[in-house]
């Protein structure tokens, strides 16, 4: 099972998330290219083969 901390260590060093903010120090947002590819990556083998 992934390690979800080592996981996001590596997208905040590679630059693909970052930190939402101060006022939000939990939270991080996403870069457009992640989420674009994670929904690819969610949608079903035969839906992208059309």
């Amino acid at each position: 099972m992934p390690d979800p901390a080592a996981a996001l260590h590596a997208l905040l060093v590679h630059g693909l998330v970052r930190p939402a903010g101060a006022h939000l120090p939990e939270r991080f947002t996403a870069l457009q290219l992640v989420r674009l590819l994670h929904l690819r990556d969610r949608t079903p083998a035969a839906a992208r083969a059309c």
